[in-house]
């Protein structure tokens, strides 16, 4: 080898070295708002697993009951760029304020073009900001309560879901002569005041999407994620996305990806900008439960599960293999098809677990390979049969990680996440966040919030979505009682944490969001 070759071999391994991760990368941060689920939940995760998450003062994300400060946010990334490996943005906190604010907000499109412009900036330069962008479709929900849509929606949703649907049938040329007269007469019911917000709000995000859209082409981004919040196959949000898809032609999916969900993806592209850093592609190997598996297509979402799953895993930074792998990804999907809501008397009634599932996941905790479980067959919640039974013999805490909250989407991604930060984390921390999540994602959101709906709030003739100081206190207390109970009874309390560490929080005010965690003795 010549003296030429070797300088620059040498050259080019010292250039390699100083892109290598250093121990402690930094990564900013800004999420979708302060909710747990956004903010609380992923950073504790990857702190845990070694990365370094730094995040904006809280007063300028957005909160229940305040708006984000987009500027503000924009201003904390350019004094925090110099120092960071890349960043992790939610564009609709910077663009907007936060995700509620994206669906009420009154900005100008001028104002708008010259946030984006000032994140793409970033980009830019001789010592340019890695990008991880990621979107939402403006979301179009059946129902809404709780001051997270424009006031009307509470009167009007319904009609202007079930109006979306029918127009997005009709633009595909599907409606029978019965749905075409009811979407003449739904026209003509919704105000037309209603409509024209609505509409106009939902235009121009679609057109900020385009531009976003426009700078991934244009390389200003490392990765894109275009998530679909709250949506339905026949809705207007469908409709915007196939819209929005005819721009992302060619995109490799090594750069976008767009899937149903939104408040897991912060958790995503963390993960993914970990991966990049430290040069990793992990194998996973995705096993589906007996009866409709992938083809399931969840409640709040417009595509089918096997479709979210691999978008998930893609953005992830992850390849889906179906041999030899380095980590099981489990998801729980009901045999029908059908993915009713957690608070559903079917979910509070005995049920048996196909033995041939449960056998599989008791085998597979055994072997070398870690496992998460994404429980999808409910909505909103885990399954109650299906925890209980993995509980009874331990396998449950054997897992590498549970999600089962909210939306498919959203516990497909954190499960995902956390499932495959576990190896890296001491074990006390990945044992916390396991059973924290079983607290919160069946024992609260599936057993204990409902018992707090009937027994306390509606009893006394409360608001649950608007609490007093004094109501949420009271909640609060009884939900950490109630599932310190659970967790007793169900053997889901991690190693070295006693039941009176459990803390509940509910964050918004209202009983959807909780914070549900083990605070380590002092």
């Amino acid at each position: 080898m010549n003296t030429k070759m070797t300088t620059g071999l040498l050259v080019l391994c010292f250039c390699l070295l100083l892109a290598s991760p250093a121990a402690a990368e930094r990564v900013l941060y800004i999420p979708l708002d302060d909710r747990p689920v956004s903010l609380s939940y992923p950073v504790e995760a990857f702190l845990a697993a070694g990365l370094e998450v730094a995040t904006p003062p809280e007063p300028l994300l957005a909160s229940r009951w305040r708006r984000g400060d987009p500027d503000g946010l924009l201003a904390w990334l350019e004094e925090q760029a110099p120092g960071a490996a890349c960043a992790v943005v939610s564009a609709d906190s910077v663009l907007y304020g936060g995700l509620v604010p994206s669906r009420t907000h009154h900005e100008t499109e001028a104002l708008l073009e010259l946030r984006l412009a000032r994140l793409n900036r970033l980009a830019e330069g001789a010592l340019p900001l890695r990008l991880y962008v990621f979107s939402t479709v403006m979301r179009t929900p059946r129902v809404s309560v709780g001051g997270t849509e424009p006031p009307y929606y509470e009167q009007w949703g319904g009609d202007l879901f079930r109006l979306s649907a029918l127009a997005d049938k009709a633009s595909q040329s599907q409606l029978s002569a019965l749905e075409q007269a009811e979407l003449t007469a739904l026209a003509a019911h919704v105000p037309a005041a209603v409509r024209q917000d609505w509409e106009a709000r939902r235009e121009l995000n679609e057109r900020m999407n385009e531009r976003l859209l426009a700078a991934l082409a244009a390389g200003k981004y490392a990765y894109f994620v275009l998530g679909r919040d709250d949506t339905a196959v026949y809705s207007r949000s469908r409709q915007e996305f196939r819209r929005l898809s005819r721009l992302t032609k060619g995109l490799p999916e090594t750069r976008y990806a767009s899937f149903a969900g939104a408040d897991e993806i912060g958790w995503v592209l963390l993960l993914r900008a970990k991966q990049d850093l430290e040069h990793h592609l992990p194998f996973v190997r995705v096993v589906y439960a007996p009866g409709a598996g992938g083809s399931t297509i969840a409640s709040y979402e417009d595509e089918t599960v096997a479709h979210s799953v691999r978008g998930h895993l893609l953005a992830a930074g992850a390849v889906p293999v179906n041999g030899p792998a380095d980590f099981v990804l489990a998801v729980h999907t009901p045999v029908d098809g059908v993915t009713p809501e957690a608070a559903d008397p079917l979910n509070r009634a005995p049920r048996a677990i196909n033995p041939d599932w449960l056998a599989f996941l008791r085998r597979a905790v055994r072997a070398d390979t870690p496992v998460a479980l994404a429980d999808i067959a409910f909505a909103n919640g885990g399954d109650d049969a299906l925890v209980r039974s993995l509980a009874s013999d331990g396998t449950a805490l054997k897992l590498a990680a549970y999600g089962g909250w909210n939306t498919a989407g959203n516990s497909i991604g954190s499960a995902l996440v956390q499932g495959l930060l576990a190896a890296g984390q001491p074990k006390q921390a990945q044992q916390r966040q396991l059973a924290a999540r079983y607290l919160e994602d069946w024992g609260y959101q599936t057993v204990v919030r409902q018992a707090l709906y009937e027994e306390i709030v509606w009893a006394n003739g409360w608001e649950g979505n608007w609490l007093t100081p004094d109501q949420r206190l009271c909640l609060e207390q009884e939900a950490a009682a109630r599932l310190r109970a659970l967790a007793a009874a169900n053997r889901l309390l991690p190693d070295g944490s006693a039941s009176d560490h459990l803390q509940v929080e509910l964050p918004w005010d209202r009983l959807f969001e909780a914070h549900v965690a083990f605070v380590p003795q002092t």
